[in-house]
């Protein structure tokens, strides 16, 4: 919608070049960026008549600023500056250490305003000088608050000091007037409105040697008018949007301009990705998606290229969000950390470890450490891990990887403190013995954060008298990475991601605004962690309300060109309400009022993936058919309650087989002290099958014995280790009187610890084993006993007692224990043994035990027919199951309820 005003510019250049008497070359055209000076090249040459035409110089005012070479001026770079600000705040001591690198890059950026803000156009460095003197002088007297005054004196005592050269802001502002003194060809301003004070300055002083052609903004429409009458504060909105309805009996924006609120950061991607999708089905292609929302941008960008949609980015994204970044501050994390073992692990994951080695001898190193850690216990501290490589070969791999590690740590190890090159010599040579500087250099990201190092370090390197420890260096190297900006250029494509200010007179044939709520669709110019909005205005910089009228000034222009624009945002963050924008909420306030209809429109919300559109009715359980040849043959008691609690956990855990591996545990937890009691209880009554025989003191000694046997094979300095034990020690003599009542009655111990297994036919071309270990078979006048020991809460069991036909658990023991004694072995009783409690008790199923063993075996029978049948299993689970399923994430049970 631009085309037209672009027509007019050029043949008003055109003409001018003839009033003048001039060549188009011999003009220099100001743009906001350079996509509008491609615009102005095409509409030039159409508007000729040429096939070939010379263009003016066309550049951004900074761009030409640079081409100006000052003598014998010197630039202090902003890394420098930073670091002299924060030694200077360090030596005051007035704040928290954590807070100077932030503090020291939040002054700069002040500095930069002041400077700008404070000085004309100086012609000589000693005319620069002169202003300053004069603006401390003034402000002086106005910095008030100790905020004020701390940025005021700093900022005069950086930059009054020639010896370490002008800031970037300064010399910008020197630059422009180097070319205002020097002015020689006509000049052509488009867009003045977005220039700041020292820029129109410029154009004044230009104006006195040479013609300046300012050209008129693009004028607005019908939809830009309302704009102005939604977002103009003042008088009734309802009394304006009266008047508007009368001016407009028909509406500017309907079918132009729509907004969609979604349910979520994935909501809001599948919702802009489909919307891109429609548009390039209708054709458009110069399509724009205006970014306030960078991690939901991130996760829209790999939607669409899923799709093979590329983006190009302009926005770009902060370099310590790269992988490359994430490397190196993951390597030194760790060593700043004394390398405890979850770190060490999440390091050799990465790439950038060992990049010279194949990936699958990296995977079998980390397997084989992941499993000694499994079996002798974490490990924390480089001291720990130096025993750990001297416990493998030489030749190990695992031994070259940790020696790799320690040759790499050595020189950070080190309690010196160094200069900020130094620092940066050590880490390049640490990063290179660890094997990431060649997986940095071939990656995109990599080179550029290796440019950005290498450049710091050649800027720093005349700095004096400041000297960092590690963890000093670590926060300077965080904010100068956060600092930084990656953007990837090898992409070219009409689908951009791009900032407010970057769509100045672009022609786009859709936008797209993504995260246009109140919190996020603002200026972040003024944005401070410091210093507040009274400091500024005492330092006569801008404030936030001046910054967003500049910001409602871009996006009304950036709508009113705009074809079609969507609006997204997310309506809710966490678990409050989000807002969208007070601009764009005021404006469909007054499209109501006006014409009686709302621009809110959820008819994109089809496209997106059900279960994240929430339309109030349930996507549906998860409810897949086992394939024939994935159905197991053999199954454990577990993995037949898993299928009688949830026929889905069964699916992912033992048809798929997903089940996660077990965690590396720093501390001992109930599940190991439960097993640490089976181990206990089976050793013991080997050596003593029949408990009345012996003393009550010489069991309860013997008991005592092999219990710290057992729990001496965990280590002594774990707490829980040591509460664990005086638990079971506290539990010894209840349950040996447990044992010798049970003697009594009766029962004796025959055997513990007892794999068994039993088969049956499914049909003619399938079976199905059920196996399993049982912890112990009693003898008894009447039969055999099977008994499972359990550590777990008595009132538990007893409900699992209850229902032993649907718990399983004692069902499926008592048809193994059958098995396992002989064939047809009576099993006259399946108990629970329950050793929470101060009591030892005997929990057993009320119902028969021959009989629920036979009803376990035919339900058996008959799922596994129905699996091979293809009968669906379904995620049905109760919810006290899915509390502590491990498999809850893959299933979601929490959104298709929802």
């Amino acid at each position: 919608m631009l085309t037209q005003w672009y027509l007019d510019a050029a043949n008003t250049l055109l003409a001018q070049t003839v009033q003048l008497n001039i060549a188009l070359p011999e003009m220099v055209v100001l743009v906001p960026n350079f996509q509008a000076g491609q615009l102005l090249v095409r509409a030039l040459t159409q508007a000729s008549g040429r096939a070939v035409l010379l263009p003016p110089q066309i550049l951004t005012l900074p761009a030409w600023a640079e081409t100006v070479v000052l003598e014998d001026i010197a630039v202090l770079p902003d890394s420098r500056r930073t670091v002299l600000l924060y030694q200077s705040l360090k030596q005051h001591a007035w704040f928290d250490e954590d807070a100077l690198w932030p503090m020291s890059l939040e002054l700069g950026r002040l500095f930069d305003e002041l400077t700008r803000q404070a000085l004309g156009l100086p012609e000589t460095a000693e005319a620069f000088g002169e202003q300053l003197a004069m603006a401390y002088g003034t402000r002086t007297q106005t910095a008030i608050t100790f905020e004020a005054c701390l940025v005021h004196e700093l900022w005069y005592a950086l930059v009054a000091r020639p010896q370490e050269g002008v800031s970037p802001a300064a010399l910008y502002v020197m630059q422009l007037a180097a070319l205002a003194r020097t002015a020689s060809v006509p000049l052509c301003v488009l867009y003045e409105s977005s220039l700041d004070r020292q820029e129109r300055l410029f154009l004044t002083a230009y104006a006195h040697r040479q013609v300046v052609i300012r050209l008129p903004a693009p004028q607005g429409d019908d939809a830009t008018a309302c704009l102005r009458v939604a977002w103009t504060k003042g008088s009734s909105l309802h009394a304006r949007a009266q008047e508007l309805a009368c001016r407009m009996p028909g509406s500017p924006w309907q079918g132009r301009l729509q907004l969609t609120g979604t349910y979520g950061l994935e909501s809001e991607a599948q919702a802009a990705e489909a919307q891109i999708r429609l548009w390039l089905a209708e054709g458009r292609q110069r399509i724009a998606v205006v970014v306030q929302d960078r991690l939901t941008a991130r996760r829209l960008r790999a939607l669409l290229e899923r799709t093979q949609i590329l983006v190009a980015d302009e926005t770009g994204w902060t370099l310590d969000t790269t992988v490359a970044s994430a490397g190196i501050m993951r390597w030194l994390d760790t060593v700043r950390a004394d390398f405890p073992y979850p770190d060490v692990l999440d390091l050799l994951q990465s790439q950038q470890c060992c990049a010279d080695w194949q990936a699958t001898q990296r995977e079998q190193v980390i397997s084989h450490l992941q499993g000694w850690l499994r079996k002798h216990g974490p490990v924390h501290g480089w001291s720990a891990w130096l025993a750990v490589m001297k416990a493998h070969a030489v030749d190990d791999p695992l031994h070259q990887v940790l020696l790799r590690l320690h040759h790499a740590a050595e020189p950070l190890l080190s309690q010196r403190e160094r200069a900020l090159p130094a620092w940066l010599d050590v880490l390049e040579d640490s990063f290179r013995q660890l094997g990431g500087l060649m997986h940095l250099s071939q990656d995109q990201a990599g080179a550029q954060l290796l440019t950005l190092l290498s450049t710091r370090k050649q800027e720093l390197r005349h700095v004096s008298g400041l000297t960092l420890n590690l963890q000093e260096f670590c926060r300077w190297l965080d904010h100068a990475l956060q600092g930084a900006q990656f953007v990837d250029s090898r992409v070219d494509s009409p689908l951009v991601f791009t900032h407010l200010a970057a769509s100045r007179l672009r022609d786009f044939d859709a936008v797209l605004l993504l995260g246009a709520d109140a919190r996020q669709w603002m200026p972040s110019g003024a944005n401070s962690v410091f210093f507040n909005q009274s400091v500024r205005a005492t330092l006569g910089l801008s404030t936030q309300t001046e910054l967003l009228e500049q910001f409602e000034q871009d996006t009304a222009a950036l709508l009113a060109h705009a074809p079609v624009t969507r609006v997204l945002w997310q309506l809710r963050q966490g678990d409050e309400d989000n807002p969208l924008a007070p601009g764009f909420e005021r404006l469909d306030l007054l499209h109501q009022m006006a014409w009686g209809t709302s621009l809110r429109d959820t008819s994109l919300l089809q496209w997106v993936r059900p279960g994240l559109a929430q339309t109030g009715t349930s996507a549906g359980s998860p409810r897949p058919v086992a394939h024939t040849r994935l159905i197991p043959e053999q199954i454990s008691v577990s993995a037949y309650r898993s299928l009688m609690d949830c026929p889905y956990q069964f699916f992912i855990r033992h048809v798929l087989g997903l089940s996660a591996q077990d965690d590396i545990r720093a501390d001992m937890v109930k599940s190991d002290y439960g097993q640490v009691v089976h181990a206990i209880l089976h050793d013991f009554h080997r050596a003593f099958p029949r408990v009345t025989d012996l003393s009550t003191d010489a069991a309860e000694a013997a008991l005592q014995a092999i219990s710290r046997t057992h729990f001496s094979r965990f280590s002594d300095q774990d707490f829980f280790v040591r509460a664990w034990q005086a638990r079971w020690r506290e539990k010894i003599p209840n349950y040996l009187q447990w044992q010798r009542d049970r003697e009594q009655d009766g029962w004796c111990w025959h055997e513990g610890e007892i794999d068994a297994a039993r088969t049956w036919a499914v049909d003619d071309q399938h079976h199905v084993t059920l196996k399993g270990r049982i912890d112990r078979i009693d003898s008894g006048v009447h039969g055999w006993s099977v008994l499972d020991y359990k550590t777990g809460a008595t009132n538990t069991l007893k409900q699992d007692a209850k229902s032993a036909d649907e718990s399983v658990q004692l069902a499926a023991y008592a048809v193994l224990a059958a098995q396992a004694v002989g064939g047809d072995a009576m099993i006259a009783q399946a108990a629970f043994v329950s050793l929470d409690d101060v009591a030892t008790l005997t929990v057993a199923v009320d119902e028969s035990p021959p009989m629920i063993a036979a009803c376990s075996a035919e339900r058996l029978v008959s799922l596994f027919k129905a699996m091979y049948a293809g009968t669906p299993l379904p995620a049905n689970g109760r919810t006290t199951s899915c509390a502590r399923c491990e498999v809850r994430g893959v299933c979601r049970r929490d959104h298709w309820l929802a």
